[in-house]
């Protein structure tokens, strides 16, 4: 009855398995001449928790353990009429496939025959080409950036594509990797066996101190591994032992322990590192319940440092009478409404006296100028370039807490979970004193990730395996003290919202981008920015058969990705000297021309943009199928049989706003509104 009902449970459950961490452990027992042995108790004992898992030998001598966590294991042989075979010291890496084959003596059961020595650390089953990185070497190597999944460049075959966003908050550090060819963002992430990554990027990366092994898989041999067009990157986090076990460690970086790297101004270095953590883990209830738990944080700044070229007090109300040139002349401002066209000659008036008439100065562009930081030295030659400069510190707050439990709850029926999360806030700090226009850096960089797992044996050659996790990302800009209302816009338009229907869907607003290029470009405020906010879960099942010489496996897998993600820029307006200049044809602007007079004439630049981008909502299922079979013709071959299907529906938006079947022989059914919207938006342009 209970056969019928778990194998019900296991049709229900298919359509839900995928790539596991997890290694096998077997081996063939056979007496002294050399003969198989049947019906022999072999028992695998994790050294660390003391649980025990045991089997029979079939017909064939054969014994298979499977989804065997990362540890040093001890394996016991047992059958009457001969010596009790011990081998200890068997290390069990990640997808390990690890072979212990033991000859038997004629005596007693209770005398022992004990090999120390640790059994060769050769895959003989599987042609997969895969590399391991145990826990010394995360934990000795000198890693700056503190990513575990960084270890797998260690691989020749690997290249890390990612050059400046490596710590573990930067989601694309574990995805951008060629493993073996033209792979980034192609290979698929896997932590502690269930699938880590949302859409392109990975969401969860553990501190180093709480990782037990890393494995890069080159090549999908089996079947059972897919999702991927290149390599499977997979991480198996610590689990508690029955002994307590931590550690607390700190890194620290302070350049008043260094030499002076600033001798002529003499001024402070900014870098600062620091960096501590600390883990613990043992038994909540010994030889059943187990916990691993580990924290990290950073407290990091980066020095940074900016150039301006901006107006003096005079040029700010319009004087640019003592604006001079590039070789010392009078820097002549022109009219742009007063171009005339006269075939390829094109020419302007230029402002009397150099004055640009209170009457014409933009009143929007008024108000932003009083919001102006102001210069902060002379500049450089007679355009006085780069009259403000100043350095600034980019800080970095991060946390990230991950716990496991592992539960035995009897010798055929073991379960772990696992939460993890992390929240980074960076902040770079306003280097003009307290202006409203000051132009914005920060980010906000979390990640939140839990899984559960459940491995029943049904009997001495048939485990079944259920999982499923659940990960979320957000990875977008953001500075929540320096948001605005829409209302607080109505300042620089007043009695003209034209901006309203630009602002609809929008996840942050700020103060208006600007971008003015006279000398070096200045950028106040915020033009745009990014938005996402992922989401992606799975569920996983599969059963293990050992039949004879076949080891058989079959399973299925579900992956659903959430995404939400947009790259908002509501208002970018550029002003160059070129709309000032003597002419827009080829104008020479290091003689004519200035930046900051465009902008107190409200003359923006052909680059200028204002845009309306909605959030996109696109959403996508995968499904997958696999039957693998492992059959061992003789003790030295084996031929790995597979046969494995993937669907990956079409992306669907969330709104049903994406382009499908378009028609291309009809008319637009929202032409005529479209060019509508076009003339009004042209008009309110043209009022601004």
């Amino acid at each position: 009855m209970l056969t019928r009902v778990v194998v019900a449970c296991l049709l229900v459950m298919i359509p839900l398995s995928a790539q596991d961490s997890r290694a096998k452990v077997q081996g063939t027992i056979a007496d002294s001449s050399g003969a198989v042995v049947a019906g022999a108790n072999v028992t695998l004992i994790n050294d660390g928790t003391g649980i025990r898992v045991a089997q029979v030998t079939g017909t064939t001598g054969v014994y298979l353990f499977d989804f065997v966590l990362s540890s040093t294991y001890t394996i016991q042989v047992e059958m009457a009429g001969f010596r009790t075979f011990v081998q200890k010291n068997v290390l069990v890496q990640a997808r390990g496939d690890v072979t212990v084959d033991a000859r038997l003596e004629l005596g007693n059961t209770r005398d022992m025959v004990t090999v120390e020595a640790a059994p060769v650390a050769v895959q003989f089953n599987t042609s997969t080409m895969g590399l391991t990185l145990d826990t010394k070497m995360t934990n000795n190597l000198p890693i700056i950036h503190r990513n575990p999944f960084l270890l797998a460049s260690l691989n020749p075959a690997v290249v890390v594509r990612s050059s400046t966003e490596q710590n573990p908050f930067h989601h694309w550090a574990a995805s951008q990797l060629d493993v073996g060819g033209s792979t980034s963002t192609k290979n698929d992430i896997i932590l502690d066996g269930a699938p880590s990554m949302t859409a392109q990027k990975s969401s969860y990366t553990p501190p180093m101190d709480a990782v037990q092994q890393v494995n890069l898989q080159q090549n999908a041999v089996d079947a059972e591994f897919g999702h991927s067009a290149g390599g499977v990157l997979s991480l198996e986090m610590k689990s508690g032992t029955n002994a307590y076990h931590g550690t607390a460690y700190y890194l620290g970086r302070n350049p008043v322990l260094n030499a002076m790297a600033d001798r002529v101004n003499q001024r402070a270095n900014l870098t600062r590192q620091n960096v501590w953590g600390a883990t613990v883990g043992g038994p909540i209830k010994r030889n059943k319940i187990f916990t691993f738990f580990s924290y990290e944080a950073w407290r990091t700044i980066s020095p940074q440092s900016i150039l301006n070229t901006l107006p003096t007090t005079a040029q700010r109300s319009g004087d640019f009478s003592q604006a001079l040139n590039t070789q010392g002349g009078l820097r002549t401002i022109y009219d742009p409404y007063t171009t005339q066209v006269n075939g390829n000659v094109v020419t302007r008036q230029p402002f009397a006296g150099n004055i640009i008439p209170s009457s014409r100065i933009d009143p929007t562009a008024q108000k932003i100028m009083r919001d102006l930081w102001q210069p902060n030295r002379p500049g450089g030659g007679p355009t006085l370039t780069n009259n403000f400069n100043t350095g600034y510190a980019n800080r970095f707050k991060y946390w990230n807490m991950s716990d496991r439990v592992d539960y035995n709850v009897s010798d055929n029926w073991k379960i772990f979970g696992r939460y993890n999360q992390f929240r980074t806030f960076t902040l770079a700090d306003d280097w003009t004193g307290g202006s409203a226009a000051f132009p914005l850096d920060g980010s906000q960089r979390h990640a939140l990730s839990f899984s559960g797992d459940a491995v029943y044996t049904l009997n001495s050659t048939t485990v079944l395996n259920f999982r499923g996790a659940y990960n979320s990302i957000n990875d977008s800009f953001g500075v929540p003290a320096r948001q605005l209302k829409a209302s607080d816009l109505e300042k620089f338009w007043p009695g003209n919202a034209w901006y309203t229907s630009y602002l609809a869907d929008l996840p942050q607003i700020y103060y208006p981008g600007v971008a003015v290029n006279q000398g070096s470009t200045t950028n106040l405020g915020k033009a745009g920015y990014w938005y996402q906010t992922p989401n992606s879960y799975n569920f996983e099942s599969k059963v293990s058969k050992n039949i004879g010489r076949h080891y058989a496996k079959l399973g299925a897998e579900y992956r659903r990705d959430n995404v939400n993600a947009a790259r908002p820029a509501p208002m970018n307006f550029n002003f160059s000297p070129n709309t000032t200049a003597n002419t827009f044809n080829a104008p020479n602007t290091a003689l004519s021309g200035d930046g900051w007079a465009s902008f107190l004439l409200g003359v923006m630049d052909s680059s200028s943009t204002i845009k309306s981008i909605p959030i996109q909502r696109p959403r996508n299922n995968f499904y997958s199928i696999f039957l693998q079979d492992d059959f061992k013709l003789t003790s030295r071959f084996t031929l790995n049989l597979g046969l494995r299907y993937e669907y990956e529906t079409p992306v669907t938006e969330r709104f049903n706003r994406s382009v499908a079947h378009f028609a291309f022989d009809q008319a637009s059914p929202v032409g005529a509104q479209a060019q509508a919207n076009y003339e009004m938006e042209m008009a309110r342009q043209r009022a601004w």
